[in-house]
């Protein structure tokens, strides 16, 4: 049987995926919510760039590219809205309204 570095590298990416996931339902922290949808986009980022090159085509690669920047502009968003929470409530939780 052979198993190549692939198989890991996308069970490595599950188990990021997974620990993404458990993160978002179990935490109420905002920063935590935000680095827990980062481990997903970094989830599909390795899978799609590991697709890509046992396939050996480039649509993995663009793909890939496109995450990275929805990426990168999900977090400055999402971190100028915690900022915005944060000075109007001043703290992080978001499930108590008082």
């Amino acid at each position: 049987m052979n198993i190549h570095l692939y198989y890991y590298i996308i069970l490595i990416a599950n188990i990021i995926f997974l620990g993404g996931i458990t993160n978002i339902l179990f935490t109420r922290n905002a920063i935590i919510w935000l680095l827990s949808i980062e481990l997903l986009y970094i989830s599909s980022f390795l899978t799609f760039i590991v697709y890509s090159l046992y396939y050996y085509n480039l649509e993995g690669f663009i793909y890939s590219l496109f995450i990275l920047i929805i990426a990168a502009v999900e977090s400055a968003l999402g971190l100028a809205l915690i900022a915005l929470f944060f000075h109007k409530t001043k703290k992080f939780d978001l499930y108590n309204d008082n």
